[in-house]
This record gives C-alpha cells, structure tokens and sequence, in this order.
C-alpha cells in the first residue's frame, strides 16, 4: 500500500495553529497515514497542545533536544515506514483532499520520485491562490525541463514559485535513502534549498501537478522589521555550502545561471542586512565593501549580462553603479518599499 509518513517539525508553536495543522492532517480523506511530529526541545506548554492528538494510533512522537529544523526533518526520515514522505510545518495546514491528489498520481507514475505541487497563500488573513505555474500537470525528465526548474535556485525567475520549500511536495522515501539525502544541520538558513537542489539534481522523473494542496501562512512585516544582524553571516554560510554542493558528483551545474546568482544574494543581503536601522551605519558600510570583494558577488558584477537579470535585478543592478553605499541603500530602500506597497494592495 502506498503509506504517506507525513513529518511535522514542532517548535514552541501556538495553539491555534497546531490545532489547524494536526486536524488538517488526521482529517485528510486519505487515511493510510504515518504522522510522524519531531518535537524540537519545545516548551512545557507546547508539550501540552499536542498530547491530545497522540491518541490517533497513526501518530509518532519524537522528541530531541533543541537542534534545529533541519535535524527534526532528518529524524523523522529515519523513523519513517511509509513509500512516501511529505513534509508539513507546523503553523502551515493541507487542504483535506492534499494526500488524495498525490496518489492519484502516483497510480499513473509508480517510478516517480517526487511530486511537486503549488501551495494557497494565507497572507493578512486571505487565501491567495499562486498562479505563476505551468497550467497543467507535466513530467519533468528531460534536460530542459529540469534546467528550467534548477534555474530558480539561482536568482528570481523562472515558474516555480517556492520550488525550495520542503513542503507542497511528495518525496520517495527509497530515493531519499537510497542517495543518502539529508537536511544540512550546518545552515539556519537555505538549508531547504540545498535539500532541494541535490534532490532535483539526481531525480530521473518528477511531476509537477496544477493543483493547490497546502496553505502557507505568511505574516506581512516591513523591511526593517526583517533585517537580522547575524543574516551576513548566515548568507555567506549558505554561499559556501551551496558551492560544495556544486562540487558533488552527479551534481547539475548551470554556469550562466551561477553569474546571476551573487547579484541576487546581494540584493536579499540588502532586504535583509544592509537597509537594517538597528545596526551601526558605519558597520553596515564596512561590511558592504568587504562583501562585494568575495565570491560569488565579486565575479557576478563582472560578469553578469544585464539583458539576462529579470526586472527586479536589472533596477537592483543599476542601483549598484552608485559608488555612495549611501545612495544605494536609500535608493534600494525606496525601491522596496514601493513593491511592498504594491503588492498590500494585491486581491
């Protein structure tokens, strides 16, 4: 039988939201379900939101000490049974027919190992349905198709809106095992995509499916509001390990995509680190001029085809010609401010 183990990380969560989460899944119309929730050295009050549930025979508790997410994912690969592994996170719920509509297109493609489907957007309390996809089911097993799909994780184009997030997606558990796939433990940020990435990379066929069967909770903040004083860190962190990876056997390198890719960096360095009003200016100032020395900025600069950048690079690009990091912080903050404006007022 096709049994879907069904991983849901848990971390000091609010109740309200586990409660969605857990009943989404036991409720599903599929019932050959493995819940598997990987408590991560949460708090007592936490402890007490999901014990109710730990009646359903279907669910498994693992708790750790704190370690991350990347850990919990990886512990509950190891204590999964079923063919199939999906991945949930916990202030995030499925629609009630989310399992169904995977298997019924695992009965047509028993080989394929993974189904990547499109998410709804839970954003100031609105469903919004994520359109920027292909308009039907398709089977990526072809070059072409699966370059496209890589292309992503490079910079901001391409239709795979959220092709890096764990969830809204079905993972074969023997392809996991069998290549030895795990979360990076390292990284606190971009893990998912390395994940991803390694799995794209090696998977014969994939199919990705027009229909929408999770819902992600997204929380509107302003820009300021989002800028961490460690994100440098974290970015280069994840540059280094992105680049290992790339190293790896088997591994599909796109090398015009990669010019791409340190501007991209840089501009969600700058989303997040360099237009932050809680860090020292004179620290921030420092710090861009060290960054846009070392790869994969210092390469992409120079190498990078202006008419390749989608919009949103080719304005970011032309702030960076500004040689005052002054202008180019307040020019790019204005720029953002005005998307974010625009997309407020998104239906």
């Amino acid at each position: 039988m096709n049994k879907i183990s069904v991983i849901i990380p848990i971390y000091n969560i609010k109740k309200e939201y586990l409660d969605k989460c857990l009943n989404s899944v036991i409720n599903q119309t599929y019932k050959n379900l493995e819940i598997i929730l990987v408590d991560d050295g949460s708090e007592e009050w936490c402890k007490k939101n999901y014990e109710k549930f730990l009646n359903d025979k279907r669910i498994k508790l693992i708790v750790q000490k704190n370690q991350g997410v990347s850990v919990a994912r990886n512990n509950g690969i190891k204590k999964a049974t079923g063919k199939w592994i999906m991945f949930v996170d916990s202030d995030d719920y499925l629609e009630l027919d989310c399992c169904d509509k995977f298997i019924k297109r695992i009965s047509k493609n028993k080989d394929v190992d993974i189904i990547i489907a499109k998410p709804y957007v839970i954003k100031q309390g609105k469903k919004i349905y994520v359109n920027n996809y292909y308009k039907e089911d398709k089977i990526i097993n072809q070059f072409k198709d699966k370059k496209e799909l890589l292309s992503c994780f490079y910079h901001d184009g391409g239709k795979y809106l959220y092709k890096e997030t764990p969830w809204a997606k079905l993972y074969n558990r023997d392809f996991i095992i069998t290549n030895k796939l795990k979360f990076n433990k390292k990284l606190k940020i971009g893990e998912d995509g390395l994940f991803l990435y390694e799995y794209y990379s090696l998977a014969n066929k994939m199919i990705y499916i027009d229909e929408a069967v999770y819902n992600y909770n997204i929380n509107d903040a302003s820009i300021s509001q989002n800028c961490n004083p460690k994100c440098l860190k974290l970015t280069n962190d994840f540059n280094d390990e992105f680049i290992k990876l790339l190293n790896k056997k088997n591994i599909i390198v796109l090398e015009d995509e990669f010019k791409k890719f340190g501007i991209w960096q840089l501009s969600r360095l700058f989303k997040r680190y360099f237009i932050s009003s809680n860090i020292d200016y004179k620290i921030l100032k420092e710090n861009y001029k060290k960054t846009i020395k070392q790869e994969p900025y210092y390469s992409s600069l120079r190498e990078v085809k202006f008419k390749d950048l989608s919009i949103y690079l080719r304005i970011f690009y032309f702030i960076l010609k500004f040689r005052s990091f002054y202008i180019i912080r307040k020019m790019f903050l204005l720029m953002e401010k005005i998307i974010f404006a625009r997309q407020k007022n998104i239906k």
